[in-house]
């Protein structure tokens, strides 16, 4: 209780109370906001996983390349949290880290950074096992490829494969490789706009991501192929028309060819339940990609093998000849890998192209929108 002093402003009392008062407490010494933080983010295996962003109390960020180090300066003294944070699924160790500030730099909170892996990454597969099968056509045969599909001869596949049902997605290829360079955007769409080489690096970073070991050593025309790797891959020709015809014996997948009393036209109506290609989106200037597995799979369950986009596969193109072969794989490249399957861009007047034989070269370092891929891993 203040009491009045007589001969003395009030004001004046109550100062020298208060300033009394004040002289008895210990003075607090000023917060030290000169420290750091610092530490590393690395990857826990090979991928590329992109930039990550480091976070401060869930406010101050730095965005950093793992295998890298990042710091925190004028950091006060007491408890802070650092995480790691990214724009895509991660497997972190550990997630955050609890800090505490002293006098000192605090030095090591350090991070391990993978991709986190998933069913949405790849594949849905389906496994094959080997086989014999009649590879390309002859020259009588309805919609022959008569120049580089002819003759028809003997392919053996000695392993068994698992295929992805699907062609490799926008969704798929942007958790591995971060930039999409499809001209038709949509996550459930093919992958399209697509070189050579970043489709193999695709391929090495999912086996990366999986467990698996990379088969791809090289780029270009320059490309080994590892006999012993079991990681994912592109499908040799041979491979690719041996799980795209699942069996069947005709130019398209499950389809029979023409018999007396049935009209070509029909086939083409058939084909329109199997493919999206020119004569279901309006002809060859108007198409466009369309979700993979919308139209109906062939007989092992694969969808578009015929048409939607046309698929990369792995192999020189070369003249067939009746000897018969095993696992067939022309290296190395003079021009270019070869695409099979066709794309929403052929029609009925040139139907070759969509059919089980037709065959085409791309340049390595050219992209095409009508060009995409599936992959394939040997077991």
């Amino acid at each position: 209780m203040y009491r009045y002093v007589k001969g003395l402003p009030i004001a004046l009392v109550v100062v020298a109370l208060i300033a009394g008062c004040s002289s008895s407490e210990p003075t607090s010494p000023p917060v030290d906001t000169s420290l750091e933080i610092k530490g590393s983010v690395t990857r826990q295996r090979a991928e590329d996983v992109g930039n990550v962003e480091v976070w401060l109390d869930s406010s101050l960020s730095i965005t950093i390349k793992p295998d890298a180090t990042y710091s925190f300066a004028n950091v006060a003294a007491g408890t802070h949290h650092v995480e790691v944070r990214a724009g895509f699924p991660i497997d972190m160790e550990p997630s955050m880290r609890s800090v505490v500030v002293g006098t000192s730099d605090v030095t090591n909170v350090d991070f391990v950074v993978a991709l986190k892996a998933s069913a949405m990454d790849t594949l849905i597969t389906a496994t094959t096992v080997p086989g014999t099968f009649q590879m390309g056509c002859d020259s009588s045969d309805l919609f022959a490829d008569i120049y580089w599909a002819t003759p028809k001869h003997t392919v053996t596949i000695t392993k068994s494969l698992e295929v992805a049902i699907y062609e490799t997605t926008q969704r798929q290829w942007m958790r591995v490789m971060k930039q999409n360079p499809s001209l038709v955007v949509g996550d459930d769409l093919p992958v399209t706009n697509l070189t050579y080489d970043s489709v193999i690096a695709f391929c090495n970073r999912m086996s990366v991501v999986h467990g698996y070991v990379p088969v791809y050593i090289g780029s270009g025309a320059s490309v080994q192929i590892s006999p012993t790797a079991n990681g994912y891959r592109l499908p040799t020709e041979a491979e690719w028309e041996y799980v795209a015809s699942a069996g069947s014996t005709t130019a398209f997948s499950g389809i029979p060819d023409t018999v007396v009393g049935r009209p070509i036209e029909r086939i083409f109506d058939d084909v329109n339940e199997i493919a999206w290609w020119g004569n279901n989106l309006g002809g060859v200037n108007t198409g466009k990609p369309q979700p993979v597995g919308s139209r109906r799979q062939n007989a092992w369950g694969l969808y578009d093998v015929h048409g939607n986009v046309a698929e990369i596969v792995e192999g020189a193109r070369t003249k067939y000849t009746k000897t018969p072969t095993t696992d067939p794989l022309v290296l190395p490249y003079k021009d270019g890998p070869g695409i099979r399957g066709g794309s929403y861009m052929e029609v009925q007047g040139a139907p070759w192209l969509i059919t089980l034989r037709g065959r085409r070269t791309i340049r390595f370092n050219d992209a095409y929108p009508f060009v995409g891929f599936r992959v394939v891993r040997t077991r």
